[in-house]
């Protein structure tokens, strides 16, 4: 479980984030809304230790502090809206990132289609050019990427912003895949009405929660 409990955050000395308490149970997809600039995704990276914050965030109970977040860190996985991705080809994208210490599941190419298998995505995607994806394809693919590292949380900023609405209820559908297959909490930013309308439970920052 993820709970985050009175939790602020300044920006140049003002007031971004005041007073927001949040838990995403174990197996459960939450989507985080709100108008543009209102600390969405700064609630994200202060989950991951990159912002400064007063507040208590905790994942299965350890609270997160500065001596223990790179371990924690190590525990979840985040998927930021503009994914930067220095690479030749699909291939050499996926063996880069899985390859990081922190990634120590072993996979090969079976591994990478099962999972694209749920998201619409045709084999040989695999060893097309990074620069030939278009933005739907580029999520589609790192949320697989991430996806095989069995982590304790997933982090998803803007995880539908470049797919039509069939393509993200497909996105959804898998994600309530890994949150209930695998037991772990999903808290994911978005501006789409239809995802948020896809997920167990919507919070708009400086409104009460509606669960589904």
């Amino acid at each position: 479980m993820l709970t985050i409990q009175n939790l602020n955050i300044t920006f140049d000395t003002k007031p971004l984030v005041t007073d927001f308490s949040l838990e995403v149970a174990d197996g459960e997809i939450v989507c985080l809304r709100g108008e543009s600039g209102c600390g969405k995704t700064s609630i994200l990276r202060a989950i991951l230790g990159f912002v400064d914050y007063q507040g208590t965030i905790s994942l299965d109970s350890n609270i997160l502090t500065p001596s223990n977040i790179s371990t924690m860190r190590q525990q979840m996985a985040y998927v930021p809206q503009d994914t930067l991705m220095p690479y030749d080809t699909v291939r050499d994208m996926i063996q880069g990132i899985l390859s990081l210490r922190a990634n120590t599941t072993p996979w090969d190419s079976h591994s990478i289609m099962h999972e694209w298998s749920y998201l619409d995505l045709d084999d040989s995607l695999y060893e097309s050019p990074v620069s030939q994806l278009s933005g739907g394809q580029r999520q589609r693919i790192m949320l697989s990427i991430v996806a095989l590292p069995w982590k304790k949380l997933l982090l998803l900023d803007e995880p539908t912003s470049a797919l039509d609405d069939h393509t993200a209820s497909l996105v959804a559908n898998y994600l309530h895949r890994l949150a209930q297959q695998r037991n772990i909490p999903i808290l994911a930013v978005s501006h789409s009405v239809h995802f948020a309308s896809l997920c167990d439970k919507e919070v708009k920052l400086g409104v009460r929660e509606r669960k589904r």
